[in-house]
């Protein structure tokens, strides 16, 4: 595997969600699970608090706070979690927020999976498709919520953080009850429902097992493998409020990382 790493020129600006200190007087909980990609070696992805740790499969390359994965064999495999998919469900609000740097957006007919939960029936999943970043959900059960994918234009080497909000969803398809945002814009506000139990596990970097993508591909397991780097990636039970998911363009400068982490935020919470 190729030991390249993707960095952002020392002088460029990058926006990023800095809801932590960008705010005055706004502040983040404590997510329920958080990977941050700390590890440096090895092929254990830890959750912060203990609760969710994967297990990383193909050849991992390690760098300052990111793990870099190659387009090809590389995934991160978690299983089943109480926080995330199974027993303690339905949600009725999640926040998920990716900070990934991609090294080739225009992959031709290749899906790249930062993150998925779930499967063909309930689930929801982050992927960069052909130039586009894709935040998807759905419960095809119970009530019979089809999805909704909404996506927005990314670039190759650049660092970005991209997030997917349930918020206040019942037992039935309402509007605004999902939401996409990106580099701490809203980038839509679409009709969505809760999100009951579901299984297959959650795959990082990979189509762990089973997701739904735009075009209803996404049948099968160890596929859609994204190229590039995660710095980290936050979960949620609650419905983060726009103020904490919002950012002014604020610059950050890189410091010769993969990607500029979403807060130095590591130690701000």
């Amino acid at each position: 595997m190729s030991n390249r790493r993707f960095h952002v020129p020392i002088y460029a600006f990058i926006f990023l969600f800095v809801a932590l200190g960008s705010n005055a007087g706004v502040s983040l909980p404590d997510p329920d699970v958080e990977w941050l990609f700390d590890e440096g070696s090895g092929d254990v992805v830890a959750d912060t608090f203990g609760a969710t740790n994967g297990t990383v499969v193909g050849s991992a390359t390690w760098t300052d706070g990111s793990l870099v994965f190659d387009g090809v064999t590389t995934g991160v495999k978690f299983p089943d979690s109480d926080l995330i998919n199974v027993t303690n469900g339905p949600w009725q609000n999640r926040t998920v927020i990716a900070v990934f740097t991609p090294a080739d957006v225009g992959i031709s007919g290749q899906k790249q999976v930062v993150f998925e939960e779930g499967g063909r029936t309930r689930g929801a999943v982050i992927y960069v498709y052909e130039g586009l970043v894709y935040a998807a959900m759905w419960n095809r059960a119970e009530y019979n919520w089809d999805g909704e994918w909404p996506s927005a234009p990314i670039a190759s080497n650049t660092a970005h953080g991209v997030a997917f909000v349930l918020r206040d969803a019942i037992d039935a398809v309402e509007p605004g009850r999902y939401e996409m945002w990106m580099d701490g814009q809203m980038i839509a506000s679409l009709p969505g429902g809760e999100l009951y139990n579901h299984g297959d596990d959650t795959g990082v970097g990979h189509t762990n097992a089973n997701a739904v993508f735009h075009d209803d591909d996404g049948t099968g397991t160890d596929r859609d493998y994204y190229s590039g780097s995660i710095d980290s990636i936050r979960v949620w039970n609650v419905a983060l409020l726009p103020e904490q998911l919002e950012h002014a363009a604020t610059s950050v400068e890189a410091h010769g990382k993969l990607a500029v982490r979403w807060g130095t935020l590591k130690t701000a919470r």
